[in-house]
């Protein structure tokens, strides 16, 4: 320095060291060890600053004013000025765009050991790497081990055929580097086959197409593929159904640039529906991506929702928790919210994945004296002041919420009432029982009372007996149906026989003596056949076979006795009207 900057008071020279660029700044530290001191205590700090490398012989200091140091081998023949790095005295010069051009024996060595200085001078890290076909992964090694995290690495290369990568390479390179998000531009000698690699973000450019094995093989929370890699719907399809089986459990948001949207391949074997909704996708860098309207696939899996849409020639794969991130708390704090739950929100909770069934079984304390009852088309759960009751439905178009019941994909819709649920299924019954599993594995019960209705069957009572050995005996129903005539209670189960399909001894039917018409009979109730009669489909009656192999069935329907016959058959549907 041409006076004694350091001589004078605290105040002034920190005054003057912060009105100088980052260069400035940079070169005065040189000036000796004390200068280094103190202008790397008293700097004024800037929160972007950060370092980029451009291959091996080149990086900047980014800044508001950016510096630049560009590190060669063949020393030119002119004047040069020295400097004093780690003890190395090295050859510069400065020009006026803030560039330091510096010679060394192994330039790399001098770009570890600048990087090193202006790291430790400025508090700053390297936070992007630029990479090329020459470079090799000795620099990139060095910086990772230094330091904890490296944002982002850039694989550049042109379509010039002597600056492309190997595909091994490149592989090789991308397999070692621990950046958080990796972006390809670059060519390859030969196509790049898929590989297998975990980061928060992977970003394709330029460079071979890429296949829909590429994207499945990384584990990324963010994938983004440029126009150029354009995917067709067939090859989306198979992305879908790979999250759908369990694949990709990190990705949140996925952006492919589609060839032709072809409704028909690209949801083939999926259920979805039209979401209307608003919903924030979690992007890599902690922001979000608004999906607003879009079409919202019918599964679960990992306790995550997922849904897509397609936009300006772009199809964007969006994933999110399915319900609130609960089971992100501490173990305590949500062991703690499960057992203040009532016995219906532990059930409804318990829905939204798998996960949340598994957590909620084994952390909730209360104990199993839980009365469930059931009939072929609802589930109670717990006591009539609390009760919950579960209604099952034929599936119709409306558009429903999705639940997991007992690991299965089932359509869910509130009630009215805050106590009444609704599910969707093929058959009724087939929910039912499926509901029954779920409650029975998730509370340690079985079902206390069977609800049997006239046009119901036995078919869930037989199972229920099957599933777990008996039904409590005295029963009486929950839930009854208003037209009392429509009704059994099974008054003991005991005496029910196993090897038939219905029960002997049923309450006082009234209008309906089904005792007096079934004395002496063998008749079993069979609800898995069908009977065509003039158009109309019959389903559940009592079956009969005579010695000679004619059979018959009767059922009592609307206040009238239907009756009819046909010849011993094992079909499950007979239509008369051919006979």
């Amino acid at each position: 320095m041409s006076f004694y900057l350091f001589s004078l008071p605290q105040s002034v020279y920190t005054d003057i060291i912060n009105s100088m660029n980052p260069c400035e700044q940079f070169f005065t530290s040189l000036c000796s060890r004390n200068a280094y001191k103190l202008v790397r205590k008293h700097r004024q700090k800037a929160k972007l600053r950060r370092i980029i490398t451009e291959g091996n012989f080149q990086f900047q200091l980014y800044d508001a004013d950016t510096t630049e140091f560009r590190q060669l081998s063949n020393i030119p023949n002119r004047d040069l000025k020295e400097m004093v790095i780690n003890g190395n005295t090295i050859q510069y010069e400065l020009k006026e765009n803030k560039e330091v051009l510096s010679y060394w024996t192994e330039p790399i060595e001098g770009t570890m050991a600048l990087i090193e200085y202006v790291s430790d001078l400025f508090n700053v890290v390297v936070d992007e790497m630029d990479i090329f076909c020459n470079s090799g992964e000795r620099l990139m090694l060095w910086v990772q081990r230094r330091q904890t995290r490296l944002n982002a690495a850039l694989f550049h290369s042109n379509s010039n055929k002597k600056n492309r990568f190997t595909p091994e390479a490149l592989t090789s390179l991308i397999e070692v580097c621990e950046a958080k998000a990796i972006i390809l531009d670059a060519y390859t000698t030969k196509p790049l086959q898929p590989f297998h690699k975990k980061c928060n973000y992977f970003d394709f450019l330029t460079g071979s197409r890429l296949t829909v094995e590429h994207l499945m093989t990384l584990d990324c929370v963010e994938i983004l593929a440029s126009e150029k890699h354009n995917f067709k719907s067939a090859e989306m399809n198979r992305f879908f159904k790979h999250w759908i089986s369990g694949g990709s459990p990190r990705l949140t948001l996925l952006e492919v640039h589609l060839d032709i949207f072809n409704e028909r391949k690209l949801l083939a074997g999926i259920n979805v529906k039209w979401n209307a909704s608003k919903m924030n996708v979690r992007t890599s860098d902690e922001k979000t991506f608004l999906f607003d309207g879009f079409f919202e696939i019918l599964k679960i899996t990992n306790g995550k929702s997922t849904g897509f849409k397609f936009l300006g020639g772009m199809l964007y794969f969006g994933v999110w928790p399915c319900s609130v991130p609960l089971f992100c708390l501490p173990h305590l704090a949500f062991m703690g919210i499960i057992n203040a739950m009532s016995t219906s929100e532990q059930v409804l909770t318990s829905l939204c994945s798998r996960r949340a069934f598994s957590t909620i079984k084994s952390l909730r304390r209360g104990s199993g004296d839980i009365p469930l009852s059931a009939g072929d088309n609802f589930l109670a759960i717990g006591k009539e002041s609390t009760q919950l009751t579960i209604y099952q439905h034929t599936i119709d178009s409306g558009q429903r919420e999705v639940v997991t019941v007992n690991g299965k994909l089932a359509l869910f819709g509130k009630g009215k009432k805050k106590s009444d649920v609704h599910t969707f299924w093929k058959k009724p019954v087939i929910g039912t029982k499926e509901l029954i599993e779920h409650a029975s594995n998730l509370f340690g019960i079985h079902v206390e009372v069977v609800t049997v209705g006239n046009r119901s069957g036995t078919e869930l009572m037989n199972w229920v007996q099957r599933r777990q050995g008996s039904l409590k005996t005295n029963c009486t129903s929950l839930n009854p149906i208003r037209d009392s005539r429509l009704a059994w209670e099974v008054r003991n189960i005991q005496l029910c026989k196993r090897n038939m399909d219905y029960c002997r001894q049923f309450n006082d039917l009234g209008l309906y003596p089904y005792q007096e018409l079934l004395d002496g009979l063998d008749a079993p109730w069979n609800d898995e056949k069908a009977v065509i009669s003039n158009g109309r489909p019959y389903n559940g009656f009592f079956e009969i076979v005579r010695s000679d192999g004619v059979t018959a069935g009767f059922k009592i329907m609307d206040n009238r006795f239907w009756i009819g016959a046909w010849p011993s058959d094992n079909r499950d549907l007979f239509n008369l009207d051919s006979f």
